[in-house]
C-alpha cells in the first residue's frame, strides 16, 4: 500500500473522485515573453514533430485537476527528444547539434530559425501545454528568476546558498555552472528528492530532454522556483523509486528496448523506439506484461520510465498531499566524492551503441575563456558548434547491473533513467548554455 503524506493533516481519507479530464491539445497562453515576443496562442504542431513519437505521447495525454502532475507527464512524455536542424523539429536527429526545436515554435515570432539554447523554452512550453496560463513566460533562465519568482516572492535559496526549502515536484530548479550563486544559467523541473539528492527532468541536457540528480548541498543549485499551482485534491505522485510494481504508463528510455511475445527470450520479438509510450500492466517471475500499439508482449528489461500511474487517488482535503511510494532497503543512492557539491550522477544512453552506462563526473571550466572540452567514456567524438561551450569532464564508465539509478526498480514506481545529460555555461539573454558529452 502507498503511504499518504499531507500537510498538516494527521490521517486522509481517499476516495474515488470524478474530473473531467481534458484531452491535450498545442497550447500558447499569450503571456508576454518579451516586448516583441510571446507565448503565441495560435501555436500549432509542426508537420515534422507530428510524425514523432513524442507528438503520439503528448495526443495519449489528458489534464486532470492537479497542475504539478499535468506539468511533469507532459515533461516526462518527451524523454529522449533531441534537437534537431533548421526545419527538423521531428526529435530523431541524434547528430545534430543546432538546438532546434518545436518547443521554441510556441513564440509569437521565428527568432533565429526556432533555434537557440532551449531548457527555459522547453519549461515554458510544458507550463503552457498543461495550461499554468497565468505562469511568467521565458526564455532567459535569470529573468524567470529576477522579474517573475522574487518578486512574487516564491523563490527559495539553494541549500548550498543557506536555503533549508524542500523543493517539490514539478519546481523550477535553477542552475549557476560558475558555482558563485550569482547568474542563472540553466532551468528544469524538479521530479522529487531523497534526503540527499534532487532528482530533475531538463530540456537542454546533452541535446536532449533528460533526466538528472544532483547533491541538494551542490553549489551549482542556485535554488527554486514555484509557479503558482492550483491547490487539488488530486494527489500528487511521487517519482521516487519504489520495488512496488506500479500498474501505468511508461518512456522507454533505450534504444535496444525489446518486446518478446513470449516471456522467452528466445521467442519472436520487435524492437520499441526510443522515447515510445508503453503501457505495464503486471509484473511475474522478472518478465513485464506490456502493450504498445495495440501489440501486447514481455520485457525483462528496466529501461523506462513511470509517465503515469494507471489509477489516480484523491484525499478527502484541500490541503496539498502527495502519494509516496513505500520505502525500501535496497534502494541505490547515486555515488558521490568528498567534495559532494561538485558531483552529479546520470544513466545515460548511447545512442550509437544502444548501450546504457553510468557516469560520474566533475566539470572543470577555464574562466577566461569560458572554453571546455569533452571526454567520453566510449572515446566518440562529439562535434562542438562555434556558439556552444565545450567541458572538460573527467569521467568513469561503470555497469549498469551493478550501479543502477535510484529509479530502477522493475517497473516499481519508476524503472531506469535512460536519456539524461549534463548542461553547461549560460549567456546574458538566453538561457541554458549545455555541457557537450
Amino acid at each position: 500500500m502507498k503511504k499518504i503524506f499531507a500537510l498538516g493533516l494527521s490521517a486522509l481519507i481517499l476516495i474515488t473522485a470524478t474530473f473531467t479530464a481534458m484531452a491535450l491539445t498545442p497550447h500558447g497562453n499569450g503571456v508576454l515573453v518579451r516586448n516583441w515576443l510571446y507565448n503565441d496562442t495560435s501555436y500549432t504542431f509542426s508537420d515534422s514533430y507530428k510524425t514523432s513519437v513524442w507528438y503520439q505521447n503528448f495526443s495519449q495525454l489528458e489534464l486532470t485537476e492537479n497542475h504539478r502532475n499535468n506539468v511533469l507527464k507532459i515533461a516526462i512524455s518527451q524523454l529522449g527528444y533531441h534537437e534537431g536542424d533548421v526545419g527538423d523539429y521531428s526529435g530523431i536527429n541524434t547528430k545534430s547539434s543546432n538546438n532546434c526545436t518545436e518547443y521554441a515554435r510556441i513564440y509569437s515570432k521565428n527568432y533565429n530559425d526556432y533555434c537557440f539554447d532551449w531548457c527555459a523554452t522547453f519549461v515554458n512550453w510544458c507550463l503552457n501545454q498543461a495550461h499554468v496560463d497565468y505562469a511568467y513566460g521565458e526564455m532567459s533562465c535569470q529573468r524567470w528568476i529576477e522579474d517573475f519568482f522574487i518578486p512574487e516572492k516564491l523563490y527559495k535559496e539553494g541549500k548550498a546558498y543557506g536555503g533549508t526549502y524542500i523543493p517539490k515536484p514539478a519546481d523550477l530548479i535553477f542552475f549557476d555552472w560558475d558555482k558563485t550563486g550569482g547568474w542563472s544559467d540553466h532551468i528544469g523541473f524538479v521530479l522529487y528528492t531523497t534526503d540527499t539528492h534532487v532528482y530533475t527532468i531538463e530540456g537542454n541536457t546533452s541535446d536532449n530532454v533528460g533526466l538528472k540528480s544532483y547533491a541538494l548541498s551542490d553549489a551549482q543549485i542556485m535554488g527554486y522556483g514555484t509557479p503558482k499551482y492550483k491547490e487539488s485534491t488530486e494527489v500528487t505522485f511521487d517519482y521516487s523509486p519504489s520495488n512496488d510494481f506500479t500498474k501505468g504508463d511508461y518512456i522507454v528510455t533505450d534504444n535496444s528496448f525489446n518486446l518478446y511475445y513470449d516471456a522467452d527470450v528466445t521467442s519472436q520479438s520487435e524492437k520499441i523506439p526510443l522515447g515510445a509510450m508503453i503501457f505495464c500492466d503486471s509484473r511475474s517471475d522478472g518478465w513485464v506484461h506490456i502493450k504498445y500499439n495495440g501489440v501486447s508482449g514481455y520485457t525483462q528489461s528496466t529501461a523506462m520510465f513511470l509517465l503515469q500511474p494507471a489509477e489516480l487517488e484523491y484525499a478527502e482535503t484541500t490541503a496539498p498531499v502527495t502519494t509516496k511510494a513505500p520505502e525500501t532497503e535496497n534502494k541505490t543512492e547515486p555515488e558521490t566524492t568528498e567534495d559532494e557539491t561538485q558531483t552529479e550522477t546520470e544513466v545515460t544512453v548511447n545512442t550509437e551503441t544502444e548501450d546504457i552506462v553510468t557516469e560520474s563526473h566533475e566539470t572543470e571550466v577555464d574562466t577566461e575563456s569560458d572554453s571546455v572540452s569533452t571526454a567520453q567514456t566510449d572515446g566518440t567524438a562529439l562535434d562542438t558548434e562555434a556558439s556552444h561551450n565545450d567541458e572538460t569532464l573527467s569521467t568513469e564508465s561503470v555497469s549498469n547491473t551493478d550501479n543502477q539509478h535510484p529509479s530502477e526498480s522493475g517497473c516499481g514506481s519508476t524503472l531506469s533513467v535512460g536519456t539524461l545529460g549534463v548542461i553547461g555555461i549560460g549567456a546574458a539573454f538566453i538561457c541554458g548554455k549545455k555541457r557537450k558529452e
